[in-house]
């Protein structure tokens, strides 16, 4: 690749790297125009002190809400937003220290709702690579150096360029970029969305902080204002729903050479990569979904399975909608089955207390409601991917996780040790994340095949089974 299509990333990098380090500046706006300040990052998030400089006039009408405060800052004119409040600095006394937080800032003139091209960079705390899992474009920046690890998302029609690169010093950084002219939002939105999609790809999902660069030219070279905004914190899980090297995760070597050698294996296309953060940018519920997945993965074993349950149940309503969940009778025969039973109750318990007969007649309302064992079976169905015993036999489990019950997967008996408890929470765990793997992916598109985590961890769980490494996540019939 030319230089001429080096991506200019050296700028943005040296602004992040400037602001970041500590330093005085000078405040610009009344009532503290003129005092020094010093920002500086501590602990991922940016602190401002100054020292009250004495008695200082006030407003007429002070201000109670936290106000923007102007900042000069090496060479940056900055707007800080909502740091101080007029009425707090106005009863301080003089050389009475002042610290507050910098969440938001901003080059003045910045507007969220003037259109520009945008480039978001995210500093990564550790190594992101997506060469097993997604198909990539190669990109070379003018730090002189080409990378692999690139891709493409297209989201409402909007080419972004994603890519992983690393400065002189080799700090990793995440970079998501659109040469369409656009708002702050909506870029921001179709950023997050692409940010969320290789967080379930990858198992990482960066973040901590995003500094947004917002030029007037498609070049992208020199950057016209930068905007800071802390999101949410990173989460790392070391699983994966997709993997074209069968020696990542497979401890046969001879199987693992087998399955290579067959060269079957295939990453998430940019097309399927595109329809998954179309979803993501189109539903507040399946990025809400997605993050549950990176977050349960993440979190202790007790819990685990029981968020994977949780999305489980929350597919299955995106997916199928509501109306594709058959009752187990029409509306007719329902309507008569409940007013005989009522009948029933009304005749035959005349002699138990009122509150538990309209227990008994609300569970009669509920009849023909559908088994939430049947619900979540139903988008597995209208996929075309077919559930075997194991899979069947885990998902009946769903309430006993939700209610914080273990179940027996091995038939162990009540009194089994809490090792063999430990590793039915794991099994589970890794069964319900292959199955929400499975689903997803199918859902937009994928043909190739998934990672089965439970059979490659079956000698850690002890439970055998007799399964592939690999499965497939959308059977032909349905694609």
């Amino acid at each position: 690749m030319s230089k001429e299509n080096a991506k200019a990333l050296k700028t943005p990098v040296e602004i992040i790297k400037t602001i970041s380090r500590m330093g005085w500046g000078t405040i610009t706006r009344h009532p503290l125009a003129g005092v020094k300040a010093r920002m500086r990052r501590a602990e991922g998030q940016f602190l401002l002190n100054w020292t009250n400089p004495g008695q200082l006039e006030p407003r007429l009408q002070p201000d109670k809400e936290y106000q923007d405060l102007s900042f000069d800052f090496k060479g940056h004119s900055l707007i800080l937003e909502a740091i101080y409040s007029d009425s707090e600095v106005i009863a301080r006394q003089k050389g009475v220290r002042t610290t507050e937080h910098v969440d938001f800032f901003h080059t003045s003139g910045f507007n969220k709702k003037t259109p520009y091209r945008f480039r978001l960079i995210l500093p990564l705390d550790r190594k992101m690579s997506f060469i097993f899992q997604l198909s990539r474009k190669t990109f070379t920046d003018d730090f002189d150096r080409g990378y692999a690890n690139g891709t493409r998302v297209i989201i409402n029609g909007d080419e972004l360029k994603v890519g992983v690169f690393h400065d002189d010093s080799k700090k990793d950084y995440l970079t998501i970029e659109s040469q369409e002219n656009q708002s702050f939002d909506i870029f921001s939105n179709k950023a997050h969305a692409a940010i969320n999609g290789l967080g379930f790809l990858t198992g990482y999902l960066a973040g901590n902080a995003g500094w947004y660069f917002a030029y007037d030219n498609n070049d992208l070279a020199s950057p016209a204002h930068f905007y800071h905004t802390p999101i949410r914190k990173s989460i790392y899980t070391p699983y994966t729903p997709v993997n074209t090297n069968p020696h990542t995760w497979i401890r046969d070597r001879n199987e693992a050479d087998r399955l290579f050698d067959l060269k079957f294996l295939q990453p998430v296309s940019i097309k399927v990569f595109s329809n998954l953060c179309q979803k993501l940018y189109d539903s507040v519920d399946f990025s809400s979904a997605v993050l549950l997945i990176l977050e349960a993965g993440a979190a202790s074993l007790i819990f685990r399975p029981g968020g994977y349950a949780i999305v489980l149940e929350t597919l299955a309503d995106l997916i199928i909608g509501e109306e594709k969940a058959k009752a187990p009778m029409n509306k007719a025969l329902s309507k008569t089955v409940r007013e005989k039973l009522t009948d029933v109750i009304n005749s035959e318990c005349k002699d138990i207390p009122e509150e538990n007969r309209n227990i008994l007649l609300g569970k009669i309302n509920q009849i023909n409601q559908v088994t939430n064992k049947s619900r979540l079976r139903i988008p597995f169905d209208e996929l075309g991917l077919l559930l075997n015993e194991k899979d069947l036999e885990l998902i009946a489990t769903r309430n006993d996780f939700l209610h914080g019950r273990i179940p027996d997967l091995t038939n162990s008996g009540i009194e089994r040790p809490d090792w063999r408890k430990n590793k039915d929470l794991f099994y589970a765990s890794v069964r319900f994340y292959t199955l929400l793997s499975r689903l997803i992916l199918a859902w937009v598109g994928y043909d190739n095949y998934i990672l089965n985590h439970a059979k490659i961890q079956e000698k850690y769980t002890r439970i055998l089974l007799e399964e592939d490494y690999y499965i497939q996540a959308l059977t032909i019939e349905a694609s």
